[in-house]
């Protein structure tokens, strides 16, 4: 993204979204304060909720395993606030680098020999992509290891649980903003970066199923939509 960014230059139209930390990224200093031809949505998922969320499904859990890749710049940024979530929410983060030329497989068994109660997979789009992998693993272990997720996608690949933003509406929100930039109505530089802040839980009761895991009430009574197995679409 910082590649396109410098490539397209000061005068091309640039609308960016998924991006959970812009300013850390050198995409803008504020959201009033960016580049005349760049703005968009910032994503930053709700890192702590979600946590909270694991406590609601696992009332005794204790350790967290966490995946992530330091190479991607969204991954440290989730990283870094479920290590300050965890004190205040008393359990702790065990964490397992997985960068691109790791095998997903050898780090979550790696995460699983460290006794961890739950897996937890934020938005690292290269994990992201091997949750079937990693839900596999959990499933496999005694006792079991259930996954949970940051982004809605999640559910559909092996996360029993997840809450996190609402992306369909991200992509809504930053149409809007280049259709109103294209056709005159406002200029970039008058557009201040959004923060999106519409989230989702989803439950799939398939995953929940195979991992051990007998989901609340009170958190299938919160969810947006409750799945039945790897082949269900969110929202649809």
């Amino acid at each position: 993204a910082k590649k396109a960014v410098a490539d397209a230059g000061n005068k091309t139209p640039l609308f960016f979204v998924a991006v959970s930390d812009p300013y850390a990224a050198k995409f803008a200093n504020s959201a009033t304060d960016h580049p005349n031809n760049l703005t968009g949505i910032q994503d930053s998922p709700p890192v702590t909720d979600a946590l909270k969320l694991i406590q609601q499904v696992l009332p005794n859990v204790k350790n967290i395993g966490l995946l992530w890749n330091p190479d991607e710049a969204n991954s440290v940024y989730t990283r870094n606030i479920a290590e300050g979530a965890a004190a205040m929410l008393g359990f702790t983060i065990i964490e397992q680098p997985a960068t691109a030329s790791a095998n997903l497989a050898d780090a979550a068994n790696a995460l699983a020999d460290k006794q961890v109660d739950a897996f937890f997979v934020s938005t690292t789009n290269y994990v992201v992509t091997g949750l079937p992998t990693i839900a596999q693993v959990g499933a496999g272990r005694s006792p079991k290891i259930p996954l949970f997720g940051n982004d809605f996608i999640s559910a559909t690949r092996g996360a029993c649980v997840t809450y996190g933003l609402d992306y369909t509406d991200s992509g809504r929100k930053v149409g809007l903003m280049a259709w109103a930039a294209l056709t005159g109505q406002q200029q970039i530089k008058d557009m201040p970066i959004q923060l999106q802040t519409k989230t989702a839980l989803y439950v799939n009761t398939f995953y929940a199923q195979q991992q051990g895991v007998t989901i609340p009430d009170s958190v299938l009574k919160q969810a947006a939509q409750v799945l039945d197995g790897p082949a269900a679409t969110p929202g649809k």
